[in-house]
């Protein structure tokens, strides 16, 4: 019979503050509850925290007493994660980063991924595969700045495994783009276009960046952060899509020709798999209906058609 956690009233003293043997996650809140059940582990004659860390920082005097669920010194790795995760997903989902430390955990203990992804994968919304196993510890090689960046952008799952394309160092020249702090659609769109640039035109990215000048662009103190982040998108886009950046840029020059009121904007899809305009005007005063009423004149009208047969 596996032996089973048991409920338990202990002191601060009887936990081993110097023991991190399963502080895995970047979630924890910075505060102890009077409420919060801390689950501990029997080591020796003291226990070790399995979940509840905060304690440790909490400022409590050391006979001050809290409830606990009590794991058995020969309760097994994969037993007490389950009780883990289980646990911390009840709170929040899990970053990948998270679940990756999780599964490094587990190899490092010698339990097949057979076994952790039956007990395991059920509790983590995950499909059987055990090839996520490997695809999940290569998060684990991400650059601290960007696994910051994509926690606090709280990005998918698809994201975080998408970026593990990159080697260390090829990561680190994403570092000035994050430092920008982009939106995250706007990173991935850049960083899946460098990514197919890449293969397709068979370069390293340090001489893909150099050619862009990379560096330069996202460096320009002269500059504001999101006229850099525009200037760099709009390279990489060019790059990526030659043919469509040089018809993007003759509809902006003839949209440019047409001479709009204030109170009126020309929209178009810039993918241009429908040629549609749309024409909004922001009406508000007498005023701005007489700017609208004159605005179409003849010349307006056919300065409008040959932007629509541009598109």
């Amino acid at each position: 019979m596996k032996p089973a956690a048991k409920p338990a009233v202990l002191t601060v003293d009887q936990i081993d503050k110097s023991d991190h043997h399963y502080d895995l996650f970047l979630s924890d809140s910075d505060e102890y509850h009077f409420t919060d059940t801390i689950i501990v582990q029997k080591a020796g004659r003291d226990y070790r925290i399995v979940d509840g860390f905060e304690i440790i920082n909490a400022g409590l005097p050391d006979h001050y007493q809290f409830p606990a669920v009590c794991f058995p010194e020969n309760a097994s790795v994969l037993t007490i994660l389950r009780t883990l995760v289980e646990t911390r997903v009840k709170k929040c989902p899990l970053f990948p980063i998270e679940t990756a430390r999780v599964f490094q955990m587990i190899r490092d203990n010698g339990i097949s991924d057979i076994d952790l992804m039956e007990i395991l994968f059920p509790v983590l919304g995950l499909k059987a595969d055990t090839m996520l196993i490997d695809r999940y510890l290569q998060l684990l090689f991400l650059t601290k700045p960007i696994v910051t960046y994509l926690i606090k952008k709280n990005a998918s799952v698809k994201t975080w495994l998408f970026i593990t394309k990159f080697t260390r160092d090829d990561q680190s020249d994403l570092h000035d783009l994050i430092r920008l702090r982009p939106t995250l659609s706007v990173f991935e769109e850049i960083v899946s276009s460098l990514y197919e640039i890449q293969k397709r035109e068979s370069l390293t990215q340090k001489e893909l960046l150099t050619q862009m000048q990379w560096t330069t662009l996202l460096t320009d103190e002269n500059l504001e952060p999101k006229e850099r982040i525009r200037q760099i998108r709009n390279a990489v886009f060019r790059r990526r899509f030659p043919l469509l950046s040089t018809h993007r840029e003759n509809v902006e020059k003839t949209l440019r020709r047409i001479s709009l009121p204030e109170n009126a904007g020309i929209h178009y899809d810039d993918t241009f798999e429908k040629k549609e305009l749309q024409l909004h005007w922001l009406l508000n005063t007498e005023t701005d209906i007489d700017k609208m009423r004159n605005f179409y004149t003849d010349d307006a009208i056919q300065k409008i058609q040959l932007l629509l047969d541009t598109l």
